[in-house]
């Protein structure tokens, strides 16, 4: 299959939207599935989100999240610091990878999230993980816990205070991002409660 995203962002007091639409093209069906909203302003009903959040995690795979509370500044700034990043030459962001605990970089192509649709190569993306600090001397690789890869000068062409920046900016928005998820669990459960019913 093809996927084509086409991304827009804009800001409309009281909420701020990033408004991505989503076209799935299978060469085999010939369809076309736009990636469904799930709301969480407060002008939905709670049921009216487990149903939609069902639907899109069962028929789609995907789902776009408006109402969430990460303001529009934060995702600016973590865009911003992104390009900076991965503007870097290909060998000094191969430097800010750690395969061992899944953190850091990842280049073009080396992962394949759907290996069954896209066999020839992997997936056309970068991507930079990170997830809770936690120091070396408490680092369980089984478990994938450790420290995080951070830009540093001596592995890339970023200054102290880009580097700064990126690790604050981007760890703001990590704990930004797991209370939104939070927030979302108690629909999830309830949309593996109602499907178990049906």
């Amino acid at each position: 299959g093809v996927m084509l995203f086409v991304v827009s962002t804009y800001s409309t007091p009281p909420k701020q939207l990033i408004t991505v639409t989503y076209i799935l093209y299978t060469a085999a069906t010939r369809t076309m599935t736009p990636i469904p909203t799930i709301d969480l302003s407060g002008s939905s009903e709670e049921l009216e989100i487990v149903m939609n959040l069902r639907e899109a995690c069962t028929h789609v795979g995907f789902f776009y999240l408006e109402g969430h509370s990460i303001p529009q500044s934060l995702l600016d700034q973590v865009l911003a610091k992104s390009q900076v990043l991965f503007s870097l030459p290909i060998d000094q962001k191969i430097s800010l990878s750690d395969s061992t605990l899944q953190r850091g970089y990842t280049r073009f192509e080396e992962e394949t999230l759907d290996p069954i649709n896209q066999q020839c190569r992997g997936d056309t993306k970068e991507g930079y993980y990170i997830g809770n600090e936690v120091d070396v001397k408490n680092m369980d690789t089984a478990k994938l816990r450790g420290p995080n890869v951070w830009p540093s000068t001596e592995k890339c062409n970023m200054t102290d205070e880009e580097c700064n920046q990126f690790r604050k900016i981007m760890e703001e928005y990590r704990l930004e991002a797991t209370k939104v998820c939070m927030n979302l669990l108690p629909y999830f459960a309830m949309a593996v409660e109602s499907d178990d019913r049906q």
